[in-house]
């Protein structure tokens, strides 16, 4: 199972009241993406998740290149953190693939001069991702400077 399987936005989602606090609700120790972590519980409890196709949800972030590195370095940490719960949860390829994508868009849109930013933007997140996956070899003072959630750590010292 990829790591898509898992994806699951709070902004466009609804559990059952029941299923939700049947698995425990939300996690409080993650640092985010505990919509994912929840997605993984439903799964693996033998519950489904549906896609509606009708319906339909914009949201966007309009993050700089800075930002774009605090988010993803805590993506990665959760990712270092999520345990068992993500296991066969595969990452690898979903970042040059959304590359891919962005390039054919902007290409379509005839903004070639915007694909150095779209390569700069993927080679940011890339690198916070991949320091956020080894957070625990990092001091504490490094992880709150490249945190989104400088606060989580402050609750969760290693």
């Amino acid at each position: 199972m990829g790591v898509k399987a898992f994806f699951f936005s709070n902004v466009c989602s609804a559990v059952r009241a029941d299923v939700f606090w049947e698995l425990g609700g939300f996690p409080d120790n993650v640092i985010m993406n505990e919509d994912m972590m929840m997605a993984a519980k439903i799964l693996r409890a033998g519950y489904s998740i549906k896609y509606v196709a009708e319906s339909e949800v914009v949201h966007s972030h309009d993050y700089t290149l800075k930002q774009q590195f605090r988010r993803n370095f805590d993506v990665g940490a959760f990712f270092a953190d999520a345990g068992s719960m993500l296991d066969g949860a595969a990452v690898g390829g979903e970042g040059l693939r959304f590359v891919r994508e962005q390039v054919r868009y902007v290409l379509s849109r005839g903004r070639p001069a915007l694909i150095p930013l779209v390569v700069a933007e993927a080679a940011v997140k890339f690198t916070a991702f991949q320091l956020g996956k080894r957070h625990r070899f990092l001091p504490l003072s490094v992880k709150k400077r490249m945190s989104m959630h400088s606060y989580h750590w402050d609750q969760h010292k290693e």
